[in-house]
């Protein structure tokens, strides 16, 4: 099964990756330090979710990691950096976008794997938009 936890040590090479794709990350991203950022990790998901579940759900995306992490850390800090309801909304939407971007970096398009990954960025895009809401603002 998927880790739910990372460290300061074992987000670095994700960090690297988020830098080198370019991924959308919040304008207060760079305010946080690798430590702060692996806090924030707990795998696809919210805490709400059965732990059982974001393990296997973790499993799944963890072609997205990236893209999790930056979803995740974001999640984390909606009271803090008085994120709102069009905030959520992005962030669903850019969980989708970074993790197309890790897709491309990782897969060939000519890969059947590609299109059924492609396919899912978008289904987690609506997933979060449908059962996020009471994570949001909890």
């Amino acid at each position: 099964m998927a880790t739910l936890k990372l460290t300061k040590e074992t987000i670095q090479p994700y960090l690297k990756k988020i830098k080198e794709l370019d991924m959308i990350v919040p304008d207060w991203w760079n305010e946080l330090t690798p430590e702060d950022i692996a806090h924030c990790y707990n795998g696809v998901g919210s805490e709400l979710t059965w732990k059982p579940l974001r393990q296997a759900l973790s499993f799944i995306f963890r072609w997205a990691l990236c893209a999790v992490i930056i979803h995740d850390t974001i999640w984390t800090y909606v009271e803090q950096k008085e994120l709102t309801l069009e905030d959520f909304y992005d962030s669903n939407e850019n969980l989708k976008i970074n993790a197309r971007k890790q897709l491309a970096a990782n897969t060939s398009r000519g890969n059947p794997l590609y299109w059924y990954r492609y396919y899912n960025a978008w289904r987690a895009q609506k997933a979060c938009d449908l059962f996020g809401k009471e994570a949001w603002n909890e």
